[in-house]
């Protein structure tokens, strides 16, 4: 497991501490109701993203997805966080993220946090890292059965030390609740595609009725035909 050097941190009173700690867990207790109560996979990322700026100290921030062999962003902030995108990019083309930070994370199926990227750890002397300059960066692996099939990425490059423990900690626990939302988002959209699925052929096949059988019978037969046809489908079952 990658190890987040702390160093240079003030020591504040503990009372102040507290408080702080416990500001911090109300706001993710919050984030993690609006987390459970989005239904479609646009709106959960979307409100991920909110939280990993609002309450995590991001400046960027990604949810990656890991599908085989290859890692895609499916949603990320902008610069300033001004804006963010939700559409599949992959890694390579992402110039503010380390993929090799990502990597790590995915097969330590452990948290990788990073102090200050760009002036000491184990990935300082990376080309990207150093060009970017890069100081807080966290990446935490999102566990689902057993699989990391999705990461949070945030970074800071204004303050070095950016996530403490207390926020790394109210991360995982979100983790847990991002876990079950995405699965069951996507549970969602698999039943709504059926649904789709199910009502097209249902509309061709009253077409067909209409198209075949409206001209030789009136159209209370027809309906009737549409609202209960036992026997009859388009392969042209025999009644």
């Amino acid at each position: 497991r990658a190890r987040a050097d702390r160093v240079g941190r003030t020591t504040m009173p503990v009372a102040t501490t507290q408080m702080g700690v416990d500001l911090e867990r109300e706001s993710f207790f919050r984030a993690g109701q609006a987390v459970s109560g989005a239904i479609r996979m646009e709106e959960l990322l979307s409100e991920l993203i909110k939280i990993l700026i609002e309450f995590a100290g991001a400046e960027r921030c990604a949810v990656i997805r890991v599908e085989d062999d290859t890692m895609y962003a499916v949603a990320q902030s902008g610069a300033g966080n001004s804006n963010f995108e939700i559409r599949d990019v992959p890694l390579e083309s992402i110039d503010w993220l380390h993929a090799s930070v990502v990597r790590v994370a995915m097969q330590s199926r452990s948290p990788v946090v990073l102090d200050d990227a760009h002036a000491e750890g184990r990935f300082k002397d990376l080309p990207d890292v150093t060009a970017m300059k890069s100081r807080s960066v966290l990446c935490l692996p999102i566990v689902e059965r057993g699989q990391v099939r999705h990461l949070m990425y945030l970074s800071n490059n204004l303050s070095a030390g950016v996530f403490t423990t207390g926020r790394i900690e109210s991360l995982k626990l979100l983790s847990g609740q991002v876990a079950v939302s995405i699965a069951n988002s996507e549970l969602y959209e698999s039943l709504e595609e059926k649904v789709a699925e199910r009502t097209s052929q249902l509309e061709l096949r009253n077409k067909f009725i209409r198209r075949e059988f409206g001209r030789y019978m009136s159209d209370e037969v027809a309906e009737s035909l549409l609202d209960d046809p036992k026997g009859l489908s388009l392969g042209g079952e025999q009644r």
